[in-house]
Protein backbone atom coordinates (compact mmCIF):
# COMPACT_ATOMS: atom_id res chain seq x y z
CA UNK A 1 0.00 0.00 0.00
CA UNK A 2 1.63 3.41 -0.84
CA UNK A 3 2.26 6.19 1.95
CA UNK A 4 -0.60 8.48 1.35
CA UNK A 5 1.56 11.25 3.28
CA UNK A 6 4.63 10.95 0.94
CA UNK A 7 2.00 11.63 -1.98
CA UNK A 8 0.59 14.62 -0.37
CA UNK A 9 3.84 16.03 0.28
CA UNK A 10 4.64 15.22 -3.45
CA UNK A 11 1.97 16.93 -5.11
CA UNK A 12 2.32 20.13 -2.81
CA UNK A 13 5.75 20.63 -3.82
CA UNK A 14 5.07 20.05 -7.23
CA UNK A 15 1.93 22.09 -7.08
CA UNK A 16 3.82 25.39 -4.98
CA UNK A 17 6.80 24.70 -8.01
CA UNK A 18 3.79 24.94 -10.69
CA UNK A 19 2.84 28.43 -8.74
CA UNK A 20 6.14 29.53 -8.79
CA UNK A 21 6.97 29.07 -12.76
CA UNK A 22 2.99 30.59 -13.29
CA UNK A 23 4.09 33.48 -11.31
CA UNK A 24 7.54 33.64 -13.07
CA UNK A 25 6.23 33.59 -16.80
CA UNK A 26 3.67 36.82 -15.70
CA UNK A 27 6.25 38.96 -13.32
CA UNK A 28 8.94 38.44 -16.42
CA UNK A 29 7.63 40.04 -18.71
CA UNK A 30 6.47 42.59 -16.72
CA UNK A 31 9.45 43.25 -15.42
CA UNK A 32 11.58 42.96 -18.38
CA UNK A 33 8.98 45.54 -20.02
CA UNK A 34 9.14 48.24 -17.32
CA UNK A 35 13.12 47.77 -17.50
CA UNK A 36 13.42 48.37 -21.20
CA UNK A 37 10.83 51.33 -20.92
CA UNK A 38 13.09 52.83 -18.26
CA UNK A 39 16.37 52.01 -20.03
CA UNK A 40 14.82 53.74 -23.62
CA UNK A 41 13.54 56.79 -21.84
CA UNK A 42 16.35 57.49 -19.87
CA UNK A 43 18.74 57.25 -23.09
CA UNK A 44 15.92 59.53 -25.37
CA UNK A 45 16.23 61.60 -21.84
CA UNK A 46 20.02 61.78 -21.54
CA UNK A 47 20.61 62.68 -25.29
CA UNK A 48 17.38 65.55 -25.98
CA UNK A 49 17.47 67.54 -22.77
CA UNK A 50 20.70 69.01 -22.76
CA UNK A 51 19.91 70.60 -26.55
CA UNK A 52 16.87 72.19 -24.86
CA UNK A 53 17.97 75.88 -24.10
CA UNK A 54 18.57 76.81 -20.14
CA UNK A 55 15.64 79.47 -20.37
CA UNK A 56 12.93 76.68 -20.98
CA UNK A 57 14.86 73.57 -19.34
CA UNK A 58 12.54 72.74 -16.36
CA UNK A 59 15.63 70.92 -14.92
CA UNK A 60 16.76 74.39 -14.51
CA UNK A 61 14.04 75.52 -12.18
CA UNK A 62 12.93 72.52 -10.12
CA UNK A 63 15.43 70.55 -7.78
CA UNK A 64 14.89 67.07 -9.53
CA UNK A 65 15.05 65.94 -12.58
CA UNK A 66 11.69 65.07 -14.84
CA UNK A 67 11.59 61.74 -16.09
CA UNK A 68 10.29 61.95 -19.89
CA UNK A 69 10.85 65.16 -20.57
CA UNK A 70 13.41 64.42 -23.53
CA UNK A 71 11.00 62.10 -24.78
CA UNK A 72 7.71 64.98 -24.47
CA UNK A 73 10.08 66.99 -26.49
CA UNK A 74 11.21 65.03 -28.81
CA UNK A 75 7.72 64.19 -29.61
CA UNK A 76 6.46 67.49 -30.00
CA UNK A 77 9.23 67.82 -32.70
CA UNK A 78 8.57 65.17 -34.81
CA UNK A 79 4.94 66.41 -34.53
CA UNK A 80 6.11 69.91 -35.76
CA UNK A 81 8.14 68.16 -38.52
CA UNK A 82 5.70 65.82 -39.68
CA UNK A 83 2.76 68.86 -40.13
CA UNK A 84 5.56 71.08 -41.56
CA UNK A 85 6.56 68.80 -44.00
CA UNK A 86 2.91 68.14 -44.81
CA UNK A 87 1.95 71.42 -45.38
CA UNK A 88 5.00 72.01 -47.58
CA UNK A 89 4.21 68.52 -49.95
CA UNK A 90 0.81 69.50 -50.17
CA UNK A 91 1.97 72.92 -51.46
CA UNK A 92 4.14 71.24 -53.59
CA UNK A 93 1.68 68.64 -54.51
CA UNK A 94 -0.89 71.02 -55.58
CA UNK A 95 1.26 73.20 -57.53
CA UNK A 96 2.15 70.25 -59.32
CA UNK A 97 -1.12 69.47 -60.06
CA UNK A 98 -1.96 72.86 -61.29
Amino acid sequence: MPNRKKDHQVGLWARTRGYFLAGLLVVAPVGITFWLSWLVLSFIDARVTPLIPEAYNPNTYVPFGIPGLGVLVLLIFITFVGALTRVLLGRWMVRGGE
